[in-house]
């Protein structure tokens, strides 16, 4: 150690009456034989070099807190007291390497420089090998837009329930920071439900180009989530409960026919329409509802067919589909050929299939 001391020696002595200059090359010297012997230097040692680097770098210019910083940064031993000042220093280019890479800092450091500093801070700490989930939840409410979304593409950064909830609404109106989002492996499903509801239609169409299936599963999600809060609209609403007590009267004594339906449809009483087919065709309400808010007649075609309806009354359900009550000829005669070539069982089968899919869910 008699080299080390020998720095520390003329560092502490005489080092603020050398020019800049001078001090610089001496504090260079000081970080190089650190650097070199820091493996092999007890406790003890190592105290000394932070005690003395740190009463020193207050007061010497900031090219030379750069260059130190630069220097010890990447080091993982380097003097825990001397990272943790650096990492708060005023100038953001002597704090930038150590708050990037810099393993000697506190989480107290961290969270302090978040709550506190600017965004290229925040920004330099959103680039370490990893970060807490205490500092992330801090990035995410404080961060601009460079700062959330270089913190959600970091893989080594870890995030609580919060700070999840707080990237899914982030998400609502910035794509990049959505995609950047949907592509962490250590989302929890919920939040990713929460980021598709969120999401606008173009985004999800970014989304489902990235993982299909991931997507698709999420989707079905939101679906069901969808129809239980129509549920419980409907469950709430008076219109409701009065169609459904008709209905089910007629159901119970026998007199809900497949006219009866056509009757509801062409008058367009969307009510009495939906809970009349839910019992005719043995499908749950929000599974009718889905068919009849989807852009595409498949569902419907597939539910006629297998409850062996006629055309004209699947025209009138078609209709009801379209807001203003009418459908355009070429889409009508397009479903009407499907129609006709759908085979009975086929649409039986595949309805079955539906039937019991909303029954494990239920279940679940």
């Amino acid at each position: 150690m008699t080299a080390a001391t020998g720095i520390i020696n003329e560092l502490e002595g005489r080092f603020f009456e050398k020019s800049v200059s001078q001090q610089a090359d001496a504090l260079r010297r000081v970080a190089d034989l650190f650097v070199a012997g820091a493996t092999d230097f007890g406790d003890e040692q190592l105290k000394v070099f932070d005690e003395v680097l740190l009463r020193l770098t207050r007061q010497i210019e900031t090219f030379a807190r750069v260059a130190l910083a630069e220097r010890l940064a990447i080091h993982p031993n380097a003097p825990p007291r001397l990272m943790n000042q650096l990492a708060l220093d005023d100038e953001i280019d002597v704090a930038r390497p150590v708050l990037s890479q810099s393993a000697a800092l506190t989480e107290a450091t961290l969270i302090e420089v978040a709550r506190h500093r600017g965004q290229d801070y925040m920004l330099a700490i959103s680039e370490r090998a990893t970060i807490p989930e205490g500092v992330t939840d801090i990035l995410v409410e404080r961060g601009d837009e460079r700062v959330a979304l270089s913190t959600v593409r970091n893989p080594g950064a870890r995030f609580s329930s919060h700070g999840f909830d707080a990237l899914a609404e982030r998400s609502r109106g910035d794509e990049a920071l959505a995609i950047g989002f949907f592509e962490r492996e250590d989302v929890p499903r919920q939040h990713l439900v929460q980021l598709f509801v969120n999401a606008t239609e173009l985004v999800r169409k970014r989304l489902e180009a990235i993982d299909r299936r991931r997507a698709g599963e999420i989707g079905r999600i939101v679906a069901e989530v969808a129809g239980n809060v129509q549920a419980m609209s409907r469950a709430a609403s008076q219109a409701y409960r009065a169609a459904l007590s008709r209905v089910h009267s007629l159901w119970q004594t026998g007199a809900l026919t497949e006219d009866r339906l056509a009757e509801y449809a062409a008058a367009r009483r969307f009510e009495e329409a939906v809970v009349a087919l839910s019992l005719l065709a043995d499908l749950p309400i929000q599974v009718i509802e889905r068919s009849l808010a989807a852009s595409h007649p498949d569902m419907v075609l597939l539910i006629a067919r297998a409850a062996a309806f006629s055309w004209p009354t699947t025209r009138l359900l078609l209709r009801l589909k379209s807001p203003g009550g009418e459908c355009a000829p070429r889409s009508l005669e397009d479903a009407q050929a499907s129609f006709d070539k759908l085979r009975a069982e086929t649409a039986r089968k595949a309805i079955n299939f539906y039937r019991l899919r909303e029954k494990a869910a239920a279940a679940r």
